[in-house]
C-alpha cells in the first residue's frame, strides 16, 4: 500500500502536466483526476508514515506527501488563473 501511494503521487504529477495540453473540458477532467490522486497521496502518505517502521519507507511516504501537496497547490493556482475571468 505504501508503494502505491508513492506511485499515485507520480501519476498525479503526470496527469497535472497533461491538463495544460488539452482543451477546457478535458483539462478540467484531467485536473480533477490529478486532484483526486493528490488528496489520496497526501492522506495515504501521512497515515502510512505514522505506521511505517522502515526509514526508507518513511522517506518515500514523505516524498509522496510533499509531491502531492505541490500538485494540489499547482491545481489551485491553475484554477485561479485559468478559470476565473479577469
Amino acid at each position: 500500500m505504501n508503494r502505491a501511494v508513492f506511485i499515485l503521487s507520480i501519476i498525479g504529477v503526470v496527469v497535472y502536466m497533461f491538463h495544460f495540453s488539452y482543451g477546457a473540458l478535458v483539462g478540467s477532467i484531467l485536473g480533477s483526476i490529478a486532484g483526486v490522486c493528490a488528496i489520496f497521496s497526501i492522506y495515504g502518505g501521512i497515515i502510512g508514515r505514522s505506521q511505517a517502521e522502515s526509514e526508507v519507507m518513511k522517506a518515500q511516504l514523505l516524498a509522496a506527501t510533499v509531491i502531492s501537496c505541490l500538485v494540489f497547490l499547482g491545481l489551485t493556482l491553475s484554477v485561479i488563473f485559468l478559470l476565473v475571468p479577469a
